[in-house]
């Protein structure tokens, strides 16, 4: 049987732990058995999440392209470094034994999620990258494209407000 190498690109306009709106994306690419490139992917717009959860929320819909049966060498690509980290340092192997409570015994944020993450990644040989990828800049331009249609489209509904909600007409 061989392993599928498979990369994962990761890009969302949210940064930080604050919700808030956000646009994410994955792409996921690989060669088939027909030695044939394939890319995958899809664009995801949030009203109200954080930069965790929608990382997560992607991962976990990326590795959903990916078939039930093989196992694959995938190497993620993404900006979100708690949800790199927490993989690649062992803490949701640890999260999992204490059954998704963290080490001071508090459930862990986006629980749902990880627990997602995790299932689909047992069959897999993971790695995570930081830094600028091929896809970056086309991924960026589609996202920030999308969120700021939808920020247009929601200030036109709410015509006669300003940005902190208040009445500008009187």
């Amino acid at each position: 049987m061989s392993i599928f190498n498979v990369s994962i690109y990761i890009e969302t306009t949210i940064k930080g732990p604050r919700p808030r709106m956000a646009v994410g994306a994955y792409l996921v690419e690989y060669i088939t058995s027909r030695n044939e490139p394939k890319t995958r992917g899809r664009v995801f717009f949030c009203k109200r999440t954080t930069e965790n959860a929608l990382t997560l929320a992607l991962l976990s819909r990326a590795l959903d392209e990916l078939s039930q049966t093989s196992t694959c060498s995938i190497r993620v690509n993404t900006q979100c470094e708690h949800v790199s980290s927490a993989i690649e340092k062992g803490w949701v192997k640890q999260w999992k034994e204490n059954g998704w409570l963290n080490a001071k015994g508090v459930p862990v944020r986006n629980g749902e999620l990880w627990q997602q993450v995790s299932m689909k990644m047992e069959r897999h040989l993971m790695a995570f990258d930081f830094g600028i990828h091929s896809y970056r800049n086309i991924m960026q331009d589609k996202i920030h494209r999308i969120l700021e249609a939808e920020e247009e489209k929601r200030a036109g509904a709410a015509s006669g407000k300003e940005k902190d909600g208040k009445y500008t007409n009187h």
